[in-house]
């Protein structure tokens, strides 16, 4: 009796055991709990203020935030670079970096042909993450090198059209999606994928007063398909709805307040939903705009993940990894609370942006500084910029 009662605890057991498993829910370090590393705040001016901006009216530099709050009536340049310091990672081996090492994230070009419609086309790049080069230990004593990364790329047509106090925006995305060296427990073979997909924004944004905008922005999600020679993933790229307001307090003073909500639970069911909240406050001293922000993403997913496994028989033994632990992830949480700090120098044909922000009391710590510079191709002169002769005094 003993043995039956001891046999069916164990049963129990390695049920529970097993129904809990988590899975890859998407080619490596696509997976939504790396967000917290490789989600690059794009908008110099935005991530200075706490990534907020769903209800400003600004230039093509917010066309990412929400394609309504995107107005021009001039044609302008704009490029935006950003730095990510290595951090140490919340999963894998627990001992390695992440690290980005591209640092060219948005260009564009935005122009105005008809009267209150303002359009745009633009190149970004909304994540970036490499993992610092790690050794696998197989069982037949072989090493080998692995240095796995995921970018997506975005080239965008936007558009925004004012009619009265109401401003929509669309924004067309042919995104590109790409992982490159990933590991497959199992196998040595080196493997890179890539795939792409359209994805739409719409937004709008209503001035109620000179002193009140209000705004909403939907990224409308996606579908993927990854298929390697041993391994498949159909993955969804979740779906984000914003909502914001901007107040303009006395002269020059701006306090904006976002609210976003990701839907990671549509990439798996294992992930949480986020409700994010942001912060945000500018002030406008003569030429120049300093801007200050803070930022609160709870945690989407911490604990353990199975790796990607193929059992070739032949090769079992002398192709699985020995210091993998086990072919387990452990994923801490990735919650983060960000500060954010930003300047802006208006030169009227050019403008140059400065913003920093900064994770804290968080696992991961993740830094960001971003510069851009805004041009007025319009009505832009060189020749005020450059040193003038004596003679032309």
């Amino acid at each position: 009796m003993k043995k039956f009662i001891l046999m069916v605890v164990a049963i129990m057991f390695m049920t529970g055991l097993f129904s809990s498993d988590v899975t890859y829910s998407a080619p490596e370090f696509m997976q939504a709990y790396y967000d917290a590393y490789s989600q690059n705040y794009i908008n110099t001016l935005a991530s200075g203020r706490g990534n907020t901006g769903v209800a400003k009216i600004e230039n093509l530099e917010n066309v990412l935030l929400n394609p309504a709050g995107f107005s021009t009536d001039h044609s302008e340049m704009y490029v935006e670079f950003s730095i990510k310091p290595e951090k140490k990672e919340i999963g894998h081996l627990g001992k390695e970096n992440y690290l980005a090492n591209n640092p060219f994230t948005f260009i564009g070009f935005s122009f105005n042909m008809i009267d209150n419609l303002s359009s745009a086309i633009y190149y970004s790049m909304p994540k970036s993450i490499e993992y610092v080069r790690y050794t696998i230990s197989l069982e037949a004593g072989t090493i080998f090198d692995r240095e796995p990364q995921y970018h997506q790329y975005s080239l965008g047509f936007a558009n925004s059209y004012k009619i009265s106090n109401l401003r929509l925006g669309f924004n067309a995305i042919y995104n590109i999606h790409s992982v490159t060296d990933m590991f497959i427990n199992g196998i040595l073979d080196k493997t890179d994928i890539q795939e792409e997909a359209f994805s739409f924004n719409t937004g709008l944004l209503y001035t109620v007063n000179e002193k009140l905008n209000l705004g909403l922005a939907y990224n409308h999600s996606s579908e993927l398909s990854f298929d390697t020679q041993y391994w498949d993933w159909d993955v969804t790229v979740p779906a984000r709805f914003s909502a914001g307001l901007s107040y303009t307090m006395l002269t020059n003073n701006v306090l904006n307040f976002d609210y976003e909500r990701r839907m990671n639970s549509q990439m798996s069911e294992d992930y949480d939903d986020l409700d994010i909240f942001k912060l945000g406050y500018e002030k406008r001293i003569d030429v120049s705009t300093v801007r200050f922000g803070a930022m609160y993403i709870p945690s989407t997913f911490s604990g353990e993940v199975i790796l990607p496994y193929v059992n070739i028989e032949e090769a079992s033994y002398s192709q699985t990894a020995t210091n993998f632990n086990g072919g387990i992830e452990n994923i801490l949480s990735n919650e983060q609370t960000f500060l954010t700090i930003g300047y802006s120098l208006d030169l009227e044909e050019i403008k140059f942006n400065l913003s920093a922000m900064q994770a804290v009391a968080s696992e991961l710590k993740t830094t960001q500084l971003s510069l851009s510079v805004g041009i007025n191709l319009s009505d832009f002169d060189i020749t005020k910029y450059t040193p003038k002769k004596h003679d032309e005094d």
